[in-house]
């Protein structure tokens, strides 16, 4: 989706910001060997810091805060998207959207480092199903790209 912001129609703004196509992202899959939704001792990596960095990008990526979003995500999809490209894709979502609370968030898997996180909002447009995340430089980052 990353780039296509201008040709696409505005229901289709995902808060991810980033798409991925099936079996790019290191993450398990939901329920995958070795996948649990117990916390992990790893220097942070645990549940709790996992659900608070999803509602921090969240509530970052429908306030247009590009920079602070932008930082949330993981080094591999920085690499794929500039912090301009992916701000213009935030203050797209802050008009689209808006401020929009999590309803409900579910760690669907959590392995060591990798994570996968459905949440879903009032607005089920921008619903997010089995987002992958990765523990990386002491904290979780969205790697859905």
């Amino acid at each position: 989706m990353i780039g296509l912001l201008a040709t696409l129609p505005a229901s289709a703004i995902l808060i991810s910001g980033c798409g991925s196509s099936a079996g790019e992202s290191a993450a398990p899959a939901a329920g995958g060997a070795g996948a649990s939704a117990a916390s992990v001792s790893e220097g942070g990596a645990s549940q709790p810091a996992l659900e608070a960095a999803v509602r921090a990008y969240s509530d970052a990526y429908l306030t247009g805060q590009g920079s602070a979003a932008y930082g949330l995500l993981s080094e591999r999809c920085q690499q794929r998207i500039n912090q301009a490209e992916f701000t213009g894709l935030t203050q797209a979502a802050r008009v689209q959207y808006g401020s929009q609370p999590i309803a409900a968030l579910t760690v669907d898997s959590l392995a060591g480092t990798l994570a996968r996180v459905t949440y879903t909002y009032p607005t089920s447009a921008i619903n997010q199903q089995s987002e992958p995340w990765v523990f990386e430089k002491g904290t979780w980052r969205q790697d859905d790209c």
